[in-house]
């Protein structure tokens, strides 16, 4: 007989043992399962800072034990979730931006560099640059356009362009779904203000796949990356003095029908500014070139009105002050088609 005392030690060392061997096989099942999943082509979603790190490390590891490059895990092997350039959409857009070949364009969201790839075949003298959250990416962009790799550069975790100067260098920028990947709202505003930054006066933005509470009648879906309705004109660029026009297209109205392209993504064009001599017709700031498009809109929010008030303003120092507005500036689409046959020839700068 042992004592009563020693059973309940021999007990109490029997739990303690069968805890620690619990928590060792809890910690290496962990571990396998982890290195596991990075032999998927594959890595795991998220915005956090564990998430960041768990994709780093995924990317070293394909890199180092498979000779997997970014490109290779991201471009190679199209996934359903990941976004598609048409090349049918290039004149869409140049028609908005009014692209030419001897202009200049920056991509802050690079990717699989699908958009920069069809604009430098549809105009081969185009100086493009970008950007992109991720190194790799970046190191991407920088190996398929190694004529000018200075041009690509990797963008802050609070949405700068620090790589870039202050003097403005390009006249057209463009980000394609990338600005929903960046989480907080405030670093997405950040990332369009630098955007507009490096524009030239009379330079033209596009945002893609935009998705707007005001605009998304399936919310719940997207309730994770939706910006507050007309954040853009109303929030983040309210009160500034370079932007000459805020204005939307629904997506699948700009581009066609696409399996990619949801209801609620829209297109958002911002215009700044054009620096005009007044020899021409004493115009100090003209509205700028761009092919008006029969669906495009004006987001207003109950507190926005005044925006529509100042379009008006502006129409009518263009065209004449007796000039009858027919609602909105939606439905008046023919009064922006008169508009921009009036601005044609009164640029008297080229973008390039």
């Amino acid at each position: 007989m042992y004592p009563t005392c020693w059973k309940r030690s021999m007990r109490i060392t029997n739990v303690r043992y069968g805890r620690i061997v619990f928590i060792s096989v809890a910690t290496i099942l962990i571990l396998f399962m982890f290195l596991l999943a990075q032999f998927s082509l594959r890595a795991s979603g998220g915005k956090g800072i564990l998430d960041r790190a768990k994709q780093h490390f995924h990317h070293w590891f394909q890199k180092t034990v498979f000779k997997h490059n970014w490109e290779d895990i991201h471009c190679r092997r199209k996934h359903a979730n990941e976004t598609t350039v048409e090349e049918s959409w290039i004149p869409e857009l140049a028609k908005q931006l009014n692209l030419n070949d001897a202009t200049s364009l920056f991509d802050s969201n690079t990717g699989c560099n699908e958009w920069l790839t069809l604009l430098r075949k549809k105009y081969p003298k185009i100086r493009i640059g970008g950007a992109h959250v991720n190194q790799y990416a970046v190191e991407y962009a920088k190996k398929l356009f190694n004529d000018t790799p200075s041009n690509f550069g990797t963008i802050s975790s609070a949405g700068k362009l620090d790589f870039l100067p202050d003097t403005p260098k390009y006249a057209h920028a463009i980000n394609y779904g990338g600005l929903r990947d960046l989480g907080d709202k405030n670093v997405q505003c950040n990332l369009v203000r630098e955007m507009l930054r490096i524009l030239m006066p009379g330079g033209s933005l596009y945002l893609g796949h935009n998705i707007e509470e005001k605009d998304c009648k399936v919310l719940d879906k997207y309730a994770k990356v939706a910006v507050p309705g007309c954040y853009w004109s109303e929030t983040c660029l309210k009160n500034r003095t370079d932007i000459a026009a805020i204005y939307y297209i629904k997506e699948k109205d700009l581009f066609g029908a696409h399996s990619q392209i949801d209801e609620c993504y829209t297109a958002v064009f911002i215009h700044k500014k054009v620096r005009l001599s007044r020899a021409n017709d004493g115009l100090e700031e003209p509205p700028p070139k761009f092919e008006p498009h029969e669906n495009m809109y004006i987001c207003e929010t109950d507190a926005s009105s005044n925006i529509g008030t100042r379009l008006q303003e502006v129409a009518k120092r263009v065209l004449g002050k007796n000039l009858v507005f027919p609602g909105s500036f939606s439905t008046g689409i023919e009064l922006a088609k008169k508009m921009s046959l009036q601005w044609k020839g009164n640029l008297s700068h080229t973008l390039s």
